[in-house]
């Protein structure tokens, strides 16, 4: 079934307060494909099995009802900065790794499903985009105890809020759980749009966003650890409240401020912050998921065993019963 994003949908049939999980299913998806090689046959399998135990794992951790965030196929960000995400076209381990899990995917789908998992798949958005709406849409209810994004991608750090928690799917992760309360302790700034307007200011070589120019992870910690924001500072440096005519990011502050030309990137510097903003902005998307397709979970437990049979997926099949009932408890 095809439909807007509608909160009446996601939150129908609760009367008390729930967690959700809400689950980057790429993101998941791809960095079980990258672990240990799982063979059934000569298929691999080992994406489809890491990403189904994971996400019983943190279901039954966090005590959450998971719902998993698909992308669609879009290329409006590309369409506004042309060399956006151009380094991944011809990398041949990341096409290699992406076939590999795209074969296993409809089988995820079909596991999801059968366990009651409801999907939902931004068809013409990314993943990203379509958290940042729930988020902003959902996070605010009073039926909403409390959000945890499961992803492997730092730009949700921005939609922490108070009852919004970020949750690392990497096991090795330096910070395994970012919330609101320890948000400034573990990440370095203030708030969600400090992180955000850092992120600008860098720029970001996964996706190949340039930066301004001469302003790395130092310089943009301390210019929003000074100032609070870019706005702020720009601000000042233009009407005389600020001077900047120390330290070592002084020349690249006080170029910002000008909007001055960057010889490297190509850019005015203002401008590329701008750019960059529109870019990687989740809560205030310039890209937003304006087709949602919604997979309702339809617990079938024969249906999700026959699938474990098909897969060989014998740990998940020697207690059925108990691996199945944090799917039963929340979903």
């Amino acid at each position: 079934m095809t439909s807007k994003a509608s909160t009446d949908a996601l939150l129908f049939g609760r009367n008390v307060p729930v967690n959700y999980l809400f689950v980057d299913g790429n993101s998941l998806g791809y960095y079980h494909q990258k672990s240990d090689k799982l063979y059934n046959g000569e298929m691999e399998v080992q994406a489809a099995f890491g990403f189904v135990k994971n996400v019983r794992r943190y279901a039954s951790i966090l005590h959450a009802r998971p719902m998993i965030l698909w992308d669609g196929f879009s290329d409006k960000r590309r369409d506004f900065y042309p060399d956006y995400k151009a380094n991944r076209d011809n990398d041949p381990d990341i096409k290699k790794m992406k076939e590999g899990f795209a074969i296993q995917k409809p089988y995820i789908l079909k596991m999801m499903t059968a366990l009651g998992v409801t999907q939902l798949i931004a068809k013409d958005a990314e993943a990203d985009d379509l958290a940042g709406l729930l988020v902003s849409s959902i996070a605010p209810q009073p039926i909403v105890e409390h959000i945890y994004l499961l992803t492997g991608d730092s730009d949700w750090l921005q939609l922490v809020r108070e009852n919004v928690s970020w949750v690392s799917l990497r096991e090795d992760a330096k910070n395994k759980q970012v919330n609101f309360e320890q948000f400034a302790e573990l990440t370095g700034f203030a708030t969600p749009r400090a992180f955000l307007e850092a992120k600008a200011l860098q720029g970001d070589n996964s996706d190949n966003i340039s930066g301004v120019g001469g302003i790395g992870a130092g310089g943009a910690k301390e210019l929003l650890h000074e100032w609070g924001s870019v706005a702020t500072m720009v601000r000042g440096i233009n009407d005389g409240s600020i001077v900047v005519n120390k330290g070592r990011h002084k020349t690249a502050f006080n170029k910002l401020a000008k909007n001055a030309f960057n010889e490297k990137t190509g850019c005015r510097m203002l401008e590329a912050f701008k750019r960059n903003i529109t870019l990687m902005n989740l809560i205030e998307t310039k890209f937003p998921p304006t087709e949602i397709e919604t997979i309702k979970g339809n617990r079938d437990v024969k249906a999700f065993e026959q699938l474990c049979y098909e897969l060989n997926f014998r740990s998940f099949l020697e207690d059925l019963e108990v691996f199945v009932l944090p799917f039963e408890r929340y979903c």
